[in-house]
């Protein structure tokens, strides 16, 4: 065998060596990235599960909440609308900051 056969194998064998050793690698990259997409896929579909029940939450709260402050404003209402009636009633009979409510 000649010195260049000997070098020209040798080279092969390298260069074999190389491709091994760079598909082991894509090959466990690819492990890991896929690793890491399943997790980020479990932690999407969590967010998106806690999301939806805190908007559920969020409406229920609000909806136990409007017949109070539905009433509340009502109420609010009546008695602005008291204070603007004996306002005017004060006014018109000249009794205006004299009479106690």
């Amino acid at each position: 065998m000649s010195l260049f056969d000997m070098l020209k194998e040798k080279a092969a064998e390298l260069f074999q060596a190389g491709k091994d050793q760079a598909s082991e690698v894509t090959n466990e990259f690819g492990s890991q990235t896929e690793g890491v997409v399943g997790q980020a896929e479990g932690a999407v579909a969590e967010n998106a599960q806690n999301l939806s029940q805190s908007a559920q939450d969020a409406v229920t709260q609000a909806t136990n909440d409007l017949p109070t402050g539905a009433a509340d404003i009502a109420q609010s209402a009546e008695g602005a609308a008291g204070d603007v009636v004996n306002d005017a009633v004060d006014r018109v009979t000249g009794t205006e900051g004299t009479a106690q409510r």
